[in-house]
């Protein structure tokens, strides 16, 4: 079963939703009574996050494991790709004021305070890890450029792209992805148990901090 795309329609009204939210100060239980459709269609977008996060990691992957010594130039290119995505992720953070409704009335149904814990930390994480890696490559200007190390990183993130979103084969909705682990935790609480679940957090965040930690080296 392939995931399916919202409608057009379907993603202007989440954005009525979310306006309305943040014009009346995000209190759900006192202001706006949301159905769980509503809820649902909330929860998709704030977290489609995760989906342009794991193509972003996946496009720098690609071009680290293509540069060689001499690749200022593609250096450059790379900048000015992940600096314009730090201004869309910057654009995307009205979401954040969401969060609550995302966490406690959608993924509060299905995992446990300590997982819901865990789901935070990862999606900020990852969210953090696309500055920490801006910086990295930036401070790469004008100086020799370790083919081997760059090499090295593109593949431990290409490990986590396949972790959030694997773009290089035909995702379904019962995969033990981290997109599917937030999108459709239904349908990953029927195919999976908690500790299940856990591990593949885990992983995700294990991943995360080589990556961090090998950009420091």
């Amino acid at each position: 079963m392939t995931i399916s795309y919202k409608f057009t329609m379907k993603k202007i009204f989440a954005m009525i939703i979310l306006l309305s939210i943040f014009v009346v100060g995000c209190n759900i239980n006192t202001s706006i009574k949301l159905k769980e459709s509503d809820v649902i269609d909330i929860s998709y977008h704030y977290f489609e996050r995760v989906y342009t996060n794991a193509m972003f990691f996946s496009n720098v992957a690609i071009t680290l494991n293509e540069m060689d010594a001499s690749d200022n130039r593609k250096l450059e290119y790379l900048i000015y790709y992940m600096d314009g995505y730090k201004k869309a992720m910057e654009r995307v953070n009205l979401y954040n004021d969401v969060e609550k409704i995302v966490f406690d009335n959608a993924l509060s149904k299905y995992y446990d305070q300590e997982l819901l814990y865990d789901t935070k930390t990862v999606l900020r994480e990852l969210n953090l890890l696309v500055f920490k890696l801006s910086h990295n490559i930036k401070q790469q200007l004008n100086r020799p450029i370790d083919s081997n190390k760059m090499k090295q990183i593109s593949n431990s993130l290409h490990d986590l792209s396949r972790n959030l979103y694997p773009f290089d084969s035909t995702p379904a909705q019962d995969d033990l992805t981290l997109y599917n682990i937030f999108v459709y935790p239904k349908i990953i609480v029927r195919n999976y148990s908690s500790a299940e679940i856990r591990q593949r957090i885990e992983s995700t965040m294990l991943i995360i901090n080589k990556i961090s930690e090998s950009i420091q080296e």
